[in-house]
């Protein structure tokens, strides 16, 4: 018998090792319902993709976790490799909420979405990235668990997964395909009814490049939403004056041409019509056209750190950090909402909008809280929404524009200080690391207005208890 058999043969033989094989309705790829003929349970077994690596198989048969569908053992037939897993009676994510109407909400989103972020912490914890995480892989069970399914079955380079994986399957793709999944299955009722809502937490989403960062996000969804969207002034169109009434005389030549010593006759033909008073009064003011965005002309923000060589704390302790930002332009501009990338860096209280005149400058002043970061050198992206552009500002197509700053804090060893809570479980940022172009991180925004105080020193409270 030849090693490589066409496909159906090949499935064939795999399928002769097992009582009742049948095709499992619903499912992705070659994917069959059978009896194990050695236990006697019924299991799933799923024709792998090519080039499925069995050193990723073994790791997967050491997971074992309440949230994690098991992988029992895999088998080599006709130059396939087949994967047999535990049976989960139920219906996928997709199933799940499809037809839920009104019953869609943030709370049942994190029902559903928390024990995944659980299942993929416990792999990551072991070495294990699952290479496909969607929405067929994330099972409700019919008594209420929700487990994620094929680890290391799924391809990562297929056409699906490969936007996240970039070919192989690793943590960072798994981060990735999480937030993207999450961002699919917004809430659609309440104030995620609003396209702007879902549009700016599906962005929060996509900067968080970490587990925590994602379930930090999924458990603040309805605080989240609750931040209002900047919306741009509405400024109304200007009037443009016209003639009303008869035309003018002609005039002379302010500057007759040189060596012209009698000025020019000239003639005006005055239309007769115009002339008369019934015709002035059908003659109104018409309103320009308005422009497309409302932009405000003239504008420029650029800003600058006070510590360009970066700012020195010891460990344990903390600092001050300010961003000053200006006005290049002479027209007026506002800054609607400030957001940070890292939870270590906080935006101290200011009052929202800030306006700033042409020419204008002011202090933007942050809290560095260390007492979580082991020495060497960490940076955070500060975002700001302004209504003028500037050097290398996203142009968000709604009269607002998305600039980028940074901060860069340098810890020195302390001996003094106490011992850090969770130092080793994030390395510090490397200092020769390029400048990520998309802002990863979870942002943490704070918008301020009528009563949005209180609301951001809860937020605060909570980042600097985790």
């Amino acid at each position: 018998m030849p090693e490589t058999l066409p496909a159906p043969d090949a499935d064939r033989l795999a399928l002769s090792l097992f009582e009742n094989a049948g095709v499992l309705p619903g499912a992705t790829g070659a994917t069959w319902l059978a009896r194990d003929g050695a236990g006697g349970t019924s299991v799933v077994v799923k024709r792998l993709f090519p080039g499925a690596a069995k050193a990723r198989l073994n790791e997967t048969l050491s997971l074992s976790h309440p949230n994690v569908v098991r992988t029992r053992r895999w088998l080599s037939a006709g130059g396939f490799i087949y994967a047999v897993r535990d049976i989960v009676r139920g219906r996928n994510l997709t199933q799940a909420l499809a037809g839920v109407g009104n019953k869609h909400t943030a709370e049942l989103l994190e029902k559903l979405l928390l024990p995944v972020l659980t299942a993929l912490e416990a792999a990551h914890a072991r070495g294990v990235a699952h290479g496909g995480v969607a929405e067929n892989n994330v099972l409700i069970a019919e008594d209420g668990r929700v487990l994620l399914s094929d680890f290391a079955l799924s391809d990562p380079s297929s056409k699906t997964n490969a936007p996240h994986y970039k070919g192989a399957a690793n943590v960072a793709g798994d981060i990735k395909a999480m937030g993207q999944l999450i961002a699919r299955h917004l809430p659609t009722v309440g104030a995620f009814a609003s396209g702007a809502v879902r549009s700016r937490v599906a962005g929060i989403l996509s900067r968080c490049d970490s587990l925590g960062d994602l379930r930090e996000t999924l458990d603040s969804l309805d605080r989240l939403a609750s931040v209002p969207v900047p919306q741009a002034a509405v400024v109304p169109p200007p009037v443009v004056p016209v003639w009303v009434g008869p035309p003018p005389l002609p005039m002379d030549d302010e500057n007759e041409t040189e060596g012209t010593t009698e000025p020019e006759k000239r003639t005006q033909t005055i239309d007769e019509s115009s002339t008369n008073p019934a015709d002035w009064a059908r003659k109104k003011p018409t309103p320009a056209v308005p422009e497309p965005r409302p932009q405000i002309s003239g504008a420029k923000l650029a800003w600058r750190g006070t510590e360009p060589d970066g700012i020195q704390i010891g460990t344990g302790g903390g600092g001050p950090a300010t961003l000053i930002l200006t006005n290049e332009g002479d027209a007026p501009m506002s800054v609607r909402m400030v957001a940070t990338q890292r939870p270590w860096l906080q935006v101290r209280p200011v009052e929202l909008p800030i306006r700033l005149p042409g020419g204008a400058s002011v202090p933007l002043e942050f809290a560095i809280r260390a007492r979580d970061l082991s020495p060497g050198e960490y940076r955070s992206e500060i975002y700001l929404s302004a209504s003028a552009g500037g050097n290398n500002a996203e142009d968000l197509r709604s009269g607002w524009f998305k600039h980028t700053a940074e901060v860069r804090v340098l810890v020195r060893p302390n001996p003094n200080a106490p011992p850090q809570k969770g130092a080793t479980d994030k390395p510090p940022y490397p200092a020769n690391a390029p400048t990520i172009p998309a802002p990863p991180g979870c942002a943490v925004l704070l918008t301020l207005g009528a009563g949005g105080l209180l609301s951001a020193a809860w937020l605060g409270f909570r980042l600097l208890n985790l």
